[in-house]
């Protein structure tokens, strides 16, 4: 709402802490890493169909660490 309203100096801190999930996502297992993060913000949407597989436990623990700011501060 804040850029719509073109508050860019309000905007700016609030994008600054979704660039780290976002730049996670964009790597190439948007759908898995998205599942992710659904299951970690507290919604049981489950792994995503095979062939693609859930992350791995460093991947998931970088997810969870990208989302950290996100968690804290309740976006979710």
């Amino acid at each position: 709402k804040l850029a719509l309203q073109k508050r860019w100096e309000e905007a700016r801190p609030i994008a600054d802490q979704l660039r780290p999930i976002g730049t996670f996502l964009e790597t190439g297992r948007f759908t898995a890493f998205a599942k992710a993060a659904m299951v970690e913000a507290g919604f049981p949407v489950g792994n995503p169909r095979l062939p693609m597989l859930p992350p791995d436990p460093e991947e998931h623990a970088r997810l969870r660490e990208a989302m950290k700011p996100l968690l804290e501060v309740g976006v979710f």
